[in-house]
């Protein structure tokens, strides 16, 4: 039975990559480029296939402790090099033996899992500024970070492949809101813009640089403290987003997306979400 603005929910909480923002061609081939890449170029290694592909990335999405897509590329590089090959085809794993790694690491702290199971065989804080100037591209990261491009000389930028999920303006919105994101704020400011909603307060977005992030329970206390809120709906596409919602014990977890299976409340977009628990087209 779909909700209604009478009935408990008292505050919308959104992520945004795959929520508020279709980022189906820009974070997955992030990483994917970036990890091709780095092959290549800094360890001079055979690229002699794509090897990693979406399945290896949505598989790293239904574990809780990656929310934060550029953690993949690190973690499946160490993986690939702990395979003493220089064939990037003999190095990557299967989907279900990558799975299967996954599995094992049975906790939240991704750099603690990797550095123990595979041992840090590239730098991590490297692979993300690949990443995050393959994001950004080499045209704009300068006036978007303030840093110049370090290793990524030509790219347009992969957040200009993004687009809205969403249409209605966030004061639109039938309950208060705010966002519970991993993205960081350079990242959120593009989104911001793309919504339309230049005009969000800063106040009501939790991003990494405030120490908090999924999948812990505070970015959703914290929100739920400014509204003086109790039973969140929070619109999530990842693991780390329902377990958030889990561990802080209150609300209902909205699934966005094809990536979590088995939710009670499962939608294709965000705008159908709300429509289907608010009735109005978003």
């Amino acid at each position: 039975m779909p909700f209604t603005l009478e009935e408990k929910a008292d505050l919308l909480i959104f992520d945004v990559d795959g929520v508020l923002i279709d980022t189906s061609l820009s974070f997955p081939m992030v990483v994917k480029d970036s990890i091709q890449w780095i092959w290549q170029n800094i360890l001079n290694y055979t690229m002699d296939g794509t090897g990693f592909t979406l399945d290896h990335f949505y598989a790293a999405k239904q574990h809780e402790a990656f929310n934060d897509d550029y953690d993949i590329a690190w973690a499946f590089l160490c993986a690939i090099l702990s395979q003493e090959t220089k064939n990037f085809k003999d190095a990557v794993p299967p989907v279900n033996q990558w799975e299967r790694l996954l599995i094992r690491c049975d906790g939240n702290n991704v750099t603690e899992w990797v550095i123990k199971e595979f041992g840090e065989r590239i730098s991590r804080s490297m692979v993300r500024r690949i990443c995050e100037e393959f994001y950004f591209g080499s045209e704009d990261v300068m006036s978007i970070t303030g840093r110049s491009p370090l290793f990524i000389k030509s790219s347009k930028g992969y957040w200009k492949r993004e687009k809205p999920q969403i249409s209605c303006h966030w004061k639109k919105l039938p309950l208060p809101s705010g966002i519970y994101t991993g993205r960081s704020k350079d990242e959120m400011n593009l989104a911001l813009s793309l919504l339309g909603w230049e005009d969000f307060p800063n106040e009501r977005i939790v991003t990494p640089e405030s120490g908090i992030t999924k999948p812990s329970p505070k970015g959703i206390e914290f929100l739920c403290s400014l509204f003086n809120a109790s039973y969140p709906l929070y619109f999530g596409d990842a693991e780390s987003d329902r377990k958030s919602l889990e561990s802080f014990g209150k609300g209902v977890f909205i699934a966005i997306g094809p990536t979590l299976l088995g939710q009670e409340f499962t939608f294709s977009t965000t705008a159908e979400a709300l429509s289907f628990l608010f009735g109005q087209k978003r």
